[in-house]
């Protein structure tokens, strides 16, 4: 290893860190590549790595390849936020509902698992969209909606007090 990698992996063992892995789709294959080279290291890739929500509401083939190659190491997790800015990230002016991001949401809790996948508000950057946290808390309710009551309840908190080691307050 590169003594920068050490250096990481030590710390990330010492002090107990996660990374939040904010990326594009064109980023996303160096998820894995991090991840191999830094076992302990509980890595999150947020927004689902930002899908280009614009152009099609259809999963590419490499942005699936690479979700399932993070998937595979135990270390990584997914995190199912950010998606209604990308639907018109110029304008914030084309709607959206549940169909706009079935299709990505449900391909990483396939993928990652409901251990492995968490929600994330997106608050207050959703409301640029002119979106509001309650509507989005809605989305999020529903897309995961086909899931058992113990795989939302991972999904909608669970996973993220697990992952980040938070307690829960109320």
């Amino acid at each position: 290893k590169q003594w920068y990698q050490r250096r990481v992996a030590i710390t990330a063992g010492e002090y107990n860190l996660t990374f939040d892995f904010l990326s594009r789709p064109h980023h996303l294959k160096h998820v894995s590549t991090v991840a191999k080279q830094l076992p302990d290291l509980r890595i999150v890739i947020d927004h689902i790595a930002k899908p280009h929500l614009s152009q099609s509401t259809t999963p590419t083939e490499e942005w699936k390849q690479d979700m399932k190659a993070a998937a595979a190491l135990p270390n990584v997790y997914c995190k199912i936020s950010g998606l209604v800015t990308e639907v018109d990230p110029v304008n914030n002016s084309t709607r959206w509902d549940m169909s706009t991001f079935r299709e990505h949401v449900h391909f990483v809790l396939d993928v990652f698992g409901a251990d492995r996948c968490m929600v994330g508000s997106d608050w207050p950057v959703l409301r640029l969209t002119g979106a509001c946290y309650k509507s989005v808390n809605e989305l999020h309710k529903s897309l995961v909606g086909h899931l058992s009551q113990d795989e939302q309840s991972r999904v909608l908190g669970g996973t993220a007090e697990q992952f980040y080691q938070l307690k829960a307050v109320c």
